[in-house]
């Protein structure tokens, strides 16, 4: 009996640790759907946690505050807990408002000429 509970047990890791380990990744990296990336982890098992490792953003989507050091989103324009404002690592586009690395010179999306210079904050 104490070795079909084993066993039960290790078939309910193999079956949702990875559906977990997607969701809690997908959390803190800020994804917009993390609960639609457990969901395939859940449903395609290994392969849908190497699917999801597959397509994911490598950058995180979250940065440390700058004034309390708690994490915050990359999109949010002052922390939650303090207050204070955030420093943007991104900008976007004014013709066709896609999200833009701060040095480029022009819009991938658009062509439209963006600038060198991040904006300051």
């Amino acid at each position: 009996m104490n070795g079909s509970v084993a066993a039960f047990v290790a078939l309910a890791v193999l079956l949702v640790g990875p559906a977990v380990w997607v969701l809690a990744d997908a959390r803190k990296r800020g994804l917009r759907r993390p609960f639609f990336w457990a969901l395939l982890a859940l449903l395609g098992n290994v392969i849908g946690a190497v699917v999801y490792v597959l397509v994911r953003d490598e950058q995180p989507t979250q940065r440390s505050c700058d004034a309390c050091g708690r994490l915050v989103s990359s999109g949010h324009a002052a922390c939650p807990w303090c207050g204070s404002l955030q420093s943007t690592s991104r900008r976007s586009c004014g013709q066709c408002r896609n999200d833009l690395d701060p040095g480029w010179r022009f819009c991938p999306y658009c062509r439209t000429e963006v600038g060198s210079a991040a904006p300051s904050a």
